[in-house]
């Protein structure tokens, strides 16, 4: 998990300017409530997007084979990397000097990582 938060850490930090990047996630239009597909609204947030990668890439490979002793340490773990992610985006809010509309779109990244990048994880 420290290779996963490293990489948001420094994506986040790659952000000088926010754009809106509205219209990435468009190419799927149609998600159900239980869809085992991460959020379309994630592409929006690239930062976000790699950060669901990341962690869906480490399901995958305790798919195969993670034993049930490991459970609570792999959800210590997944606490404390996403405990170490909202930091990180709080830290940007912070170091940051955003105009008017950057800061609408960090509102709207903020928005889209706690309702629909957190419950999707």
């Amino acid at each position: 998990y420290k290779r996963q938060i490293h990489q948001f850490s420094v994506q986040i930090k790659k952000i000088n300017t926010l754009t809106p990047h509205h219209g990435l996630s468009t190419f799927n239009p149609v998600r159900e409530a239980n869809s085992l597909s991460p959020p379309p609204v994630l592409l929006d947030y690239p930062p976000l997007a790699l950060f669901t990668n990341a962690i869906l890439s480490s399901f995958n490979e305790l798919r195969n084979c993670c034993p049930a002793s490991l459970q609570r340490d792999l959800i210590r773990m997944l606490s404390e990397t996403l405990s170490i992610a909202t930091t990180a985006i709080f830290d940007l809010r912070e170091e940051s000097n955003f105009t008017p509309e950057e800061l609408g779109v960090f509102s709207d990244m903020c928005r889209v990582a706690v309702e629909e990048f957190l419950p999707y994880i």
